[in-house]
């Protein structure tokens, strides 16, 4: 079962590591830090306020996160979008502990204000902003797909096999 930990979780996507496991075993045995679908992943160390949403079944919080479990008040997605603000990440840093590196705890965690915004708010947005994120895959594929073909067009031009005029 993957370890999910701050180094796993990247523009609020949980990417694990297959290398980085525990036992069924294990997992069984420490069945309280077994991450659930919609949970709220969070970095307690490191780079503050660098959080994901679990999408995936299986997964263990490792020590160096911790997970808030939220109830239907709130779409996970956007709770991940608040944490993930300057403002939240600020609070965050400014209330962490320790002076090598600076640390998360529960207590702190309970502190954050976070506005309560009405479902359908949150549906809506949440809906636009799937939007935005397909356009953007969209855009970055395209991007891809054009610089290949640019970049085959010049070593074409440069070994004498395309004709310029």
């Amino acid at each position: 079962v993957p370890l999910i930990n701050p180094s796993h979780m990247l523009d609020g996507e949980i990417i694990p590591d297959q290398k980085l496991t525990l036992s069924n075993e294990k997992f069984a045995e420490l069945s309280a830090y077994a991450l659930s679908k919609g949970d709220v992943v969070i970095g307690r160390r490191g780079e503050i306020g660098r959080c994901a949403v679990v999408k995936n079944e299986r997964l263990f919080c490792g020590t160096g996160s911790m997970f808030i479990r939220i109830k239907d008040s709130f779409i996970p997605d956007i709770l991940q979008k608040i944490i993930s603000s300057d403002q939240i990440k600020q609070f965050l840093l400014n209330q962490s502990v320790g002076v090598t590196m600076k640390n998360l705890n529960a207590g702190i965690i309970k502190e954050l204000k976070i506005p309560m915004i009405p479902l359908p708010l949150q549906n809506r947005f949440y809906s636009a902003s799937q939007k935005v994120a397909q356009k953007k895959q969209e855009m970055q594929t395209s991007l891809i797909t054009m610089t290949t073909f640019f970049n085959s067009l010049m070593q074409r031009a440069f070994k004498g096999e395309l004709e310029l005029k």
